[in-house]
This record gives structure tokens, C-alpha cells and sequence, in this order.
């Protein structure tokens, strides 16, 4: 009996993870097709117009989230969570187990931005929404530096993936240190969250789309470590605080 709950959950978790994703992908036609052109015309101001279509992006994002937990494909536990919201010009910076990481956090953070993969800034479905207020990574190291500086200052938080990319459990995880040079380059703090997600499959690197979890919900748990702070590290040389930095953030995300 057993046995087949186990298999009509993980059909449920399917068809109901497509389901979500569908809206999803509805979602960012409509706010990169229709919403974002109407406010266009009538806000002109760069800064104004990029805090409010965040703001936006923030409250879809946060309809998703709700809409997975509804649909019992996701459990979501968010320690400190008031500690996230109240916080302005920070570098955030997470481990990468699952596919809707971003999206969690992006729920969860103020005025978040974050540098944008070719694939996503190309993509049919969200490619609207991603290059009218994020960074992309086809820019050079100076030029990513400057802008992230720039979005920083105006107090948004960036969101990084020092992973650079879901990461297996079989891998032996290695960072970028991106995230490191971002930080010392421009002075701003690094806020280290770890992400729990048990049994991700279905959204891990390499899962099919048609797979679930054994229990047919995937449990996050986010924990907000401490601040790390660049001045810690002004004495190094930028080569040799890049590395011990990173080596600290790792010790945060993946090893604390």
C-alpha cells in the first residue's frame, strides 16, 4: 500500500511541478510583454523605473514560491528571515543545489540583482524580464566590477552563485571568486546562505524533468551565516584575499 502512495505522490509531484513552471513561464510573458512596456511609458527615471520593476519581480517571484508550497512540491524554512529583508547594499552569496534557488531568494531579498547566465538572458520566456534590470555576464571582469559597484551603491543586494552553477553531490565543489573580488574590489560585505534542499531531484543539475523525490516534496532550509567583511582582508594582497576569502565563504555555505 505503501508503495503505491510513494508512486502517486511522485506522478502528483510531476504533473504539478509542470503545472507551476507553466504559469511561471505565463507569468514572465506577461510582465516582460505587457506590464513592464505600460510602466515604460510613464516612468522615465533609471532608478525609480529599476526599483519598481524589482519590487514587481520580487512580489511574482514570491507568488511561485507560495504556489509550490500550496502544491506541496516544496517545504520552505527561512532562518532569520528578517534579517534578509532589512538588509541594503550587500553581496549575497549562496550555495546552488537546485533549479528555483535564485527564485526563493530573489522572494525573500529587497531590491535583489544579480549577474545573468547567456542561456537565461536569451531565453524565450524570461529573457524580457532579466535584461530590464540585471547584469549580464558577457561583460569583462572591469566592466561586471564597475556594474555591480554601481547597483551596490544605489542599495540594491546582489545575489551570487560562487558555484557558478548547480552543483551534484557527486562533485567535489570548487568556487569562483567572483564573488571575493566583487566584495574586496568595492568594499561591500558578503552575507553567506546556505541552502538545504533534501532530496532536490527533479531540479538538481542532470535530473529529468519527469523525475521526483522519494517523498515527493523537496524540503528547503535556508541559514543565514555571518557577515564577512572585505576590511578583514586589507593587508593582503588582492590575489591572497581573493583566495582566503573564498576559502571563508565555502567554509560558510558548504561546510558549516
Amino acid at each position: 500500500m505503501m508503495f503505491v502512495y510513494k508512486k502517486i505522490r511522485q506522478v502528483y509531484h510531476v504533473i504539478a511541478k509542470f503545472y507551476a513552471f507553466f504559469w511561471f513561464g505565463i507569468g514572465s510573458l506577461i510582465l516582460a510583454n505587457i506590464l513592464f512596456p505600460v510602466i515604460n511609458i510613464f516612468i522615465q527615471h533609471g532608478d525609480r523605473l529599476s526599483h519598481i520593476k524589482r519590487s514587481i519581480i520580487r512580489f511574482s517571484f514570491s507568488i511561485f514560491v507560495y504556489l509550490m508550497r500550496f502544491l506541496r512540491l516544496i517545504s520552505l524554512k527561512v532562518d532569520n528571515v528578517t534579517i534578509i529583508k532589512n538588509f541594503r547594499h550587500m553581496i549575497i552569496c549562496a550555495n546552488h543545489p537546485s533549479l528555483i534557488d535564485v527564485v526563493i531568494l530573489m522572494s525573500l531579498v529587497p531590491q535583489a540583482d544579480c549577474i545573468v547566465k547567456a542561456k537565461l538572458w536569451n531565453n524565450i520566456f524570461i529573457k524580457g524580464v532579466v535584461r530590464s534590470v540585471y547584469i549580464p555576464n558577457s561583460l569583462n571582469a572591469e566592466d561586471t566590477i564597475k556594474a555591480c559597484d554601481r547597483s551596490l551603491r544605489k542599495g540594491n543586494n546582489l545575489i551570487i552563485f560562487p558555484e557558478g552553477t548547480r552543483t551534484m553531490d557527486s562533485q567535489n565543489i570548487r568556487l569562483q571568486r567572483s564573488a571575493a573580488q566583487i566584495s574586496l574590489r568595492t568594499g561591500f560585505s558578503i552575507l553567506p546562505i546556505q541552502i538545504s534542499a533534501g532530496s532536490p531531484k527533479g531540479l538538481a543539475k542532470g535530473d529529468s524533468a519527469f523525475s521526483s523525490p522519494d517523498s515527493g516534496i523537496v524540503r528547503y532550509h535556508l541559514k543565514i551565516k555571518s557577515l564577512l567583511e572585505p576590511k578583514k582582508y586589507t593587508d593582503l594582497s588582492i590575489a591572497k584575499a581573493s583566495r582566503l576569502l573564498t576559502q571563508d565563504l565555502k567554509k560558510a555555505i558548504i561546510n558549516g
